[in-house]
């Protein structure tokens, strides 16, 4: 199983950069490996908004499209969203994370993104699951900075 967690600060606030983040269906607009994201259902819990989704990204060194359901918990108090694919709804047989938006008390926020990936491809070896664990460090990355650049728009 990849592990993975990266971070990134962002120059504006943090409330602003979490609201952003919560608009998951625009992420294709400026992030080139998504090509889909659709909100297939949205309910209130408890101090936020849970969403189940419907996910299509490519991987193109591989010309290789992957697609997932996930449900996202949107906590607006922590200004955190843990979310999870559910048992057999996508290509991972794990896919799940927390994604946390820090004030750092100067207007910046610093954003975790953490995740836990599974992808079976039978017949591999250690090296293929390295490869992997590489490719979505590198797609958390990419997501990170692409709202970093939506941010800061001047």
């Amino acid at each position: 199983m990849a592990e993975v967690k990266t971070e990134i600060t962002i120059n504006a606030p943090a409330k602003e950069v979490y609201l952003f983040s919560k608009e998951v269906d625009k992420f294709p607009e400026f992030m080139p490996d998504m090509k889909s994201i659709e909100i297939l259902e949205k309910k209130p819990f408890d101090g936020g908004t849970e969403y189940l989704s419907r996910w299509v990204g490519s991987i193109q060194k591989f010309n290789l499209t992957v697609k997932w359901e996930e449900i996202d918990r949107w906590d607006d108090r922590s200004l955190v969203c843990e979310f999870y694919m559910p048992e057999g709804r996508g290509d991972y047989e794990v896919y799940k994370g927390v994604w946390k938006f820090a004030d750092n008390g100067d207007g910046t926020t610093l954003v975790t993104l953490s995740l836990e990936v599974e992808y079976n491809v039978p017949m591999v070896g250690g090296l293929i699951k390295k490869l992997i664990a590489k490719l979505v460090k590198e797609n958390a990355d990419g997501m990170l900075e692409a709202i970093k650049k939506q941010m800061e728009k001047v």
